[in-house]
């Protein structure tokens, strides 16, 4: 089950700090047009990147029915979005 490693942020490319001790896989829009920074700064780590890939609602699906599956779920009333990049428009 995949599980927050740290609070919602939006940071610069090369402030990303990817935590050691897990596998990465990186995909999406950012992670194509800052590969390069992110590898540098990430030297230490291996991130497999998959250019030109987006997640999909069966991604987010799947990760729905292993948390249902171990009991973490909540009423529709209380699910509240993070909108990360609100920032970045203001």
């Amino acid at each position: 089950m995949m599980e927050p490693l740290s609070e919602i942020a939006l940071s610069a490319p090369e402030e990303v700090k990817i935590e050691p001790h897990y596998t990465w896989i990186a995909l999406g829009t950012g992670c194509d047009r800052y590969r390069d920074i992110l590898e540098v700064s990430n030297s230490d780590i291996c991130i497999r990147f998959i250019a030109g890939s987006f997640p999909h609602a069966l991604d987010v699906a799947r990760m729905a029915v292993e948390g249902i599956r171990s009991g973490k779920t909540l009423l529709a009333e209380q699910a509240v979005p993070h909108y990360v990049r609100n920032k970045v428009t203001q």
